[in-house]
């Protein structure tokens, strides 16, 4: 449709309008201009819709490669599959969280800042049955003593740790070693010693009174007598008197003695409070709950001459034929002895040792890791 507009007379009607006629009713909101598109409005639209596709592929680029990066470093913990290696490199027991080294309870941060299977029995399953060695849950049959000798003669040792080991002599001398390799001598005279993982040391004299360490002397436990005894803390220990009755001691000192049921020729006892006796008839006991329980016999029907409570995991029996044995929680395994064949007399152990006297007053020890 044409617009119209109203001019004055005489002058110029613009190009693309109409002078309305007298009479017509075209007004300039009624009339259409019949001009053809500015050529400017195409460029403006066709501008329009290539900046709109190029700012749509900008933001479609930005947020792939935002998606690739979140998921190439993703903040979550590792899985099983990024466990670290068997010895990596730790601080703490949690920097081996998940890691693969364990075949039993571990693992765990060792000595030398790395992660390894284990650091003590407790650590590898199965309990007595599995131990500890050189970082490595294993058997315990598999495990092989490895003997040290000492310097100095004995009749009795007492282990209570790699840095205390307490001995007395034929003439009764009571000494002492703390450093692996010198022994002093402690004064008074006895013919038993004990020691404890945690310092706490015992001797029964030729009257069988009974004498624990108090700094730098010995104080008598009061109306108590024994022909052995053993401590396994400042908290525990046990003694078997001259009629075989069995007592258990409670610290700290001087603490008091109880009497047990049964009877007794010889008590052993640990820092965590297992306790073993041998009864007069030859078995071997373990005081459960209150209770004895027997444990199984010797192979070949061998009675003990001596027990050594170190744990509950590492216990052991002389036999009758001087043989080395270990019980294991559920049997007894044999054990190899310092020099090979040569007969042992007395053995003691800790947590983490066994100390051994030789028929000829030789010493020995040996450590478990």
């Amino acid at each position: 449709m044409q617009q119209s507009v109203n001019v004055k007379p005489g002058l110029p009607v613009p190009l693309g309008y109409t002078v309305p006629q007298p009479g017509s009713s075209a007004s300039l909101l009624s009339q259409e201009s019949t001009a053809a598109p500015h050529p400017m409005r195409k460029f403006v639209a066709i501008a329009l819709i290539l900046a709109i596709v190029i700012v749509v592929a900008i933001v479609g680029a930005h947020f792939y490669n935002v998606h690739k990066a979140s998921s190439s470093t993703s903040n979550t913990a590792p899985n099983a599959t990024q466990a670290p290696l068997h010895f990596s490199a730790c601080t703490t027991d949690t920097d081996c969280k998940g890691s693969t080294v364990a075949t039993g309870g571990g693992p765990r941060c060792g000595a030398a800042k790395q992660c390894v299977e284990c650091v003590s029995d407790s650590d590898c399953a199965g309990g007595g049955i599995q131990v500890c060695s050189q970082n490595k849950c294993m058997t315990q049959s598999a495990v092989k003593l490895t003997w040290t000798a000492l310097n100095g003669n004995a009749n009795r040792i007492a282990y209570g740790n790699k840095t205390l080991l307490v001995t007395t002599n034929a003439a009764g001398e009571i000494y002492q070693m703390t450093d692996g390799k010198t022994w002093q001598r402690l004064d008074g005279g006895a013919i038993f010693p004990a020691c404890s993982s945690d310092g706490q040391i015992w001797v029964i004299n030729g009257d069988n009174e009974v004498f624990y360490r108090d700094g730098s002397g010995w104080t008598k436990f009061v109306n108590f007598s024994a022909k052995n005894a053993d401590v396994g803390s400042k908290t525990y220990g046990a003694a078997v008197n001259a009629s075989k009755y069995v007592f258990q001691w409670t610290g700290p000192t001087p603490g008091q003695f109880s009497a047990l049921p049964d009877v007794a020729t010889q008590v052993s006892t640990a820092n965590d409070g297992t306790t073993w006796i041998i009864s007069p008839d030859g078995k071997v006991k373990n005081l459960v709950n209150g209770k004895w329980q027997d444990v199984a016999t010797l192979p070949g029907g061998l009675s003990p001459n001596v027990i050594a409570v170190g744990s509950m995991y590492h216990a052991f029996a002389l036999d009758s034929q001087n043989g080395l044995w270990e019980w294991n929680g559920a049997n007894w395994n044999t054990r190899n002895v310092p020099d090979g064949s040569k007969p042992l007399q007395w053995i003691s152990a800790g947590a983490d040792g066994i100390a051994a006297v030789a028929q000829d007053s030789k010493l020995y020890v040996a450590y478990f890791q």
